[in-house]
């Protein structure tokens, strides 16, 4: 099987190309910068095994071309990213980038079509998150993209397509090729430019184990299916306090009260608007972080065997791959 894989430059992108490799997939690895795409397959020893192609998911003539010859696609191509300035391009392109790939992948009949979504699509929710919990209404810019994003796809699996859709929670591991947001938060702990701690509770799931989420979506048979791919659910408090003590500083101090914590994240954003350098703390966080459920993986474990790593592990990797980058 021939698989295509969009935002193959990215975090997510990069390590699934890596793991279809592992697994004996034919892959074709795509993203608007096809030089970004093959410098973050060398940092997983894997450039010269992929088939590197440059494609705009915004540019449908590219996307065809892209598309042709492939059995599957795997859509991990999105813009992730909380700073307020990039709010509106995050709001633009994520829904478009996603109508565009379901589209080239109709128009090829394409075996399968494995869309990587986001938990964040299915908030604010009043009960457990599962595969069949509805498409949510988030207030913040990313997640409401990826609520939107997600609508699509569900839209393509009423239509009988063969559409996967994976949930991650926020992706954390080694070899961010990016610095995305996880990757910024540990650093910006082990800096110590997190001094008070926060409330809230985050998903977190290994990169890698990601990937082997998405390899194994292509190996179910049957028709649309949607799965969690969460990881470990740990409380904020216990994600920075586990960082600090791997960078070898101090934990965070006590606890900022939610309301502080909504409010320090609004007076953020109004400084970033006019700051250029990216800060710490930011609006969309605190409201995502407040309005986590538990998670039910269990369809994702019974169907496809997955066994996410612990927490801890992949948060040791994480400060590792920035420190032998230099990063902290």
């Amino acid at each position: 099987m021939k698989v295509l894989v969009t935002g193959a430059s990215g975090f997510v992108g990069s390590h699934t190309v890596a793991a279809l490799l592992a697994d004996g997939y034919d892959v074709r690895a795509t993203a608007r910068d096809s030089g970004r795409v093959r410098r973050a397959l060398a940092q997983l020893d894997c450039a010269a095994e992929a088939e590197v192609v440059a494609a705009d998911v915004l540019d449908e003539t590219a996307l065809a071309r892209a598309v042709a010859g492939c059995d599957a696609v795997i859509h991990a191509a999105a813009a992730y990213t909380h700073d307020p300035r990039e709010a509106k391009r995050v709001l633009e392109l994520n829904p478009r980038a996603t109508e565009n790939v379901l589209r080239a992948a109709a128009r090829a009949e394409l075996e399968r079509v494995v869309h990587v979504s986001s938990y964040v699509a299915l908030l604010p929710a009043s009960r457990p998150l599962s595969p069949d919990s509805p498409v949510g209404a988030p207030p913040t810019p990313y997640a409401r993209s990826k609520a939107a994003a997600d609508e699509l796809a569900r839209r393509a699996q009423a239509r009988g397509e063969r559409v996967t859709i994976v949930y991650p929670g926020m992706v954390w591991g080694p070899h961010d090729p990016g610095l995305g947001e996880s990757s910024r938060l540990a650093r910006d702990v082990a800096r110590g430019r997190v001094p008070v701690g926060v409330p809230g509770v985050v998903p977190l799931v290994d990169v890698r184990d990601l990937a082997r989420v998405h390899v194994g979506c292509l190996r179910v048979n049957g028709g649309p299916r949607r799965y969690l791919a969460t990881g470990e659910q740990l409380t904020m408090r216990t994600l920075l306090a586990s960082i600090a003590a791997l960078a070898g500083r101090r934990a965070p101090l006590g606890t900022m009260p939610p309301r502080a914590f909504r409010a320090a994240g609004r007076a953020m954003d109004a400084l970033q608007r006019v700051w250029p350098w990216r800060l710490p703390l930011n609006g969309q966080a605190p409201w995502t972080v407040l309005n986590t459920p538990a998670c039910d993986q269990t369809a994702t474990e019974r169907d496809l065997g997955w066994r996410p790593r612990p927490a801890g592990l992949t948060l040791t990797d994480t400060v590792a791959s920035l420190r032998e980058r230099g990063l902290l």
